[in-house]
């Protein structure tokens, strides 16, 4: 996303950046084992049904790629997509048992990483994506941006973390009953997604549609994270009602 250039570290990474200091980097690594199965097929198995016998994708059936992520996700094959992506990231030095390994990251295995927390996510595995995120801390890391590696990324600078994932982040303490976090996670994005607005406006001109298509997406993004503030309020709202009603 074009707005993740100019997603800025904070102070003490841009020093690590400079530095090249290899303290402090992600490390991460996947940790939540993958359930085997297909628990439609199984159920309808249950039943002696004959669609329980429908031939399904696996995870070894399809390329190991976000093409092949896709397929398994549009065929509803949850748990052979986690699996993709545990493979996937093994591949690259960050699967089960590498997780505080060193390991590189590029824009592909951030890509991979966010499909796997999204999925982790939807099958409600709330406890595991958070896990799996704890490496990552508030994805403000020196290898997380493309600076901190210039001879693989030459004339690029910014953030390599996907603008969904950072929102997928600030959003999961809500899903375990933490609405607080997720709201304070929240605004500090509106409020970088306000600097960075704030920076186009200032330096638009020797590039300015290329800014507005930037600013665009800034707004699209900002719209996201209120849209995410509005719906972890509402929760909280309903959780605090429900409370007082269960006390009268």
């Amino acid at each position: 996303e074009a707005v993740l250039s100019a997603w800025m570290p904070s102070t003490w990474v841009q020093e690590a950046i400079r530095q090249q200091s290899r303290q402090h980097l992600t490390a991460p690594g996947v940790l939540a084992h993958t359930k085997p199965g297909d628990p439609i097929s199984e159920q309808l198995a249950a039943l002696q049904c004959d669609a329980g016998r429908r031939p399904l994708p696996t995870a070894q059936s399809v390329s190991m790629d976000t093409l092949g992520l896709q397929s398994l996700v549009s065929d509803g094959c949850f748990n052979a997509a986690l699996e993709l992506s545990s493979l996937y990231l093994s591949s690259q030095g960050q699967g089960l048992g590498q997780c505080g390994l060193p390991s590189q990251h590029t824009p592909h295995t951030l890509q991979m990483w966010c499909a796997r927390i999204t999925l982790l996510v939807h099958t409600q595995r709330f406890k595991d994506a958070e896990m799996e995120l704890e490496a990552f801390g508030e994805l403000d890391k020196p290898d997380l941006y493309y600076q901190f590696n210039p001879q693989d990324h030459p004339d690029m600078t910014g953030s390599m973390v996907p603008f969904s994932l950072r929102l997928l982040h600030a959003q999961l303490p809500s899903y375990l009953g933490r609405h607080h976090l997720s709201l304070d996670r929240l605004c500090l994005m509106e409020h970088i997604c306000d600097q960075i607005l704030m920076g186009i406006k200032m330096f638009r001109l020797p590039w300015q549609q290329e800014l507005l298509s930037q600013a665009e997406q800034k707004c699209k993004c900002e719209r996201d994270v209120t849209c995410a503030m509005c719906v972890c309020v509402f929760v909280q709202m309903q959780r605090v009602c429900g409370l007082r009603d269960w006390q009268e």
